[in-house]
């Protein structure tokens, strides 16, 4: 959702990784008050995407990704 004011633009990103529908509202204050946006929700689907890449719990040497496999910043992961 993008919350421009004049020059100014506002930008958030919520990435969940877990199924289901989801509700937000967001609130912004400032100098001038306080605004706040209708509440929204979005639905989660399930997917066969890699996902986010982390730090492996199992080995803090490595990344992977969100399902496991490890990641190769030298191999082809985002083709």
């Amino acid at each position: 959702m993008d919350l421009s004011y004049g020059h100014a633009t506002w930008k958030v990103r919520f990435s969940p990784n877990i199924v289901g529908t989801w509700q937000y509202r967001l609130v912004a204050t400032d100098a001038s008050g306080t605004t706040r946006s209708d509440l929204r929700s979005f639905t989660v689907v399930d997917s066969n995407e890699k996902g986010f890449i982390r730090v492996s719990p199992t080995d803090p040497r490595y990344f992977e990704f969100d399902n496991r496999e490890l990641f190769n910043p030298y191999g082809t992961h985002f083709g």
